[in-house]
């Protein structure tokens, strides 16, 4: 599960927008596999399967970094964060994200005999 941390107060469920081109690949985030790779010309579109649902990322490259079944971790900054009110579904301007301490999954590490 991933709790997120907002820069304003709000009482009422909101909803999270971002948009797939300010995802990121990183060495901790939200923890997902891999389950479409596309490559389109100069940037690739991924969809990753998480606890949160489905996250399309887009990279602005035409280097296919990752495979279908890849674990991955996923991560945005809080300036790309969209967050709208669930009941009005309007913006809340000036309300922005970022993904707890607690929630942010650092990749295990595994021991491997020499």
């Amino acid at each position: 599960s991933y709790s997120l941390s907002l820069n304003d107060s709000f009482s009422g469920e909101l909803t999270l927008g971002i948009r797939p081109e300010m995802l990121s690949f990183s060495d901790s985030g939200i923890e997902g596999k891999v389950k479409v790779v596309e490559p389109m010309g100069r940037e690739v579109l991924y969809l990753v399967s998480c606890g949160m649902g489905d996250l399309r990322i887009l990279c602005s490259t035409n280097a296919v970094e990752h495979e279908v079944g890849d674990t991955v971790f996923v991560t945005f900054s809080t300036e790309s964060s969209l967050i709208f009110d669930s009941k009005t579904e309007k913006r809340l301007e000036g309300v922005k994200a970022t993904l707890a301490e607690k929630a942010v999954k650092e990749p295990q590490q595994t021991n491997t005999p020499n």
